[in-house]
């Protein structure tokens, strides 16, 4: 007999501004999280709770008991604000402390990768905030600059958003992450 915990503890939430919502800023009509839910293995029940525009992420999604896994991709909002990389650092520990407080099993965080939006001062804080992610104790941080064309934002529709090459792109690395996190081998 199946349980609604045995089901719903296969969900992933993934959350951020709209480099992760859907429908994705930089045309198309694929999230990178849709990408990435075609290559994670067990195939997990996808929830996109992600805000164009936001910054930290959100609260609106219950995600306790039921959410396997929790994905954050924030920073970039905040960068471009002014705010500094300590203060990336900062939202997103609190977020990892929230969503381990609610019985969520694995936490993955994303680094910010670049755009034309952040240059000088900002390009600086975008790099302390990339540096300390490691040590925030999520239990995976995709880093999309592992393909070189992420750190040039001129690649990007606007110098920001990608289009959906390079979120399928971004699904691929976030879901090797995933996987080898979770176990999971092709």
């Amino acid at each position: 007999m199946r349980t609604l915990y045995a089901t719903t503890r296969r969900t992933i939430v993934w959350d951020g501004d709209s480099l992760t919502a859907s429908p994705p800023s930089g045309g198309g009509a694929v999230s990178y999280p849709e990408f990435a839910s075609q290559l994670i293995r067990g195939t997990p029940r996808i929830v996109n709770i992600a805000v164009s525009g936001s910054f930290g992420g959100h609260l609106g999604y219950d995600l306790s008991p039921h959410a396997l896994a929790y994905v954050i991709m924030t920073g970039h909002n905040g960068l471009f604000s002014g705010e500094t990389g300590e203060t990336v650092l900062s939202v997103l520990s609190d977020r990892i402390a929230l969503v381990r407080g609610v019985g969520v099993k694995y936490v993955f965080i994303t680094k910010v990768f670049s755009s034309v939006l952040l240059s000088g001062a900002k390009e600086t804080e975008r790099n302390t905030a990339n540096a300390g992610m490691a040590g925030l104790g999520a239990d995976g941080v995709i880093d999309f600059e592992i393909d070189p064309r992420f750190s040039n934002p001129m690649n990007f529709t606007d110098g920001t958003h990608d289009g959906e090459t390079f979120r399928k792109r971004r699904g691929e690395i976030a879901a090797k992450i995933i996987n080898d996190t979770l176990g999971y081998t092709p």
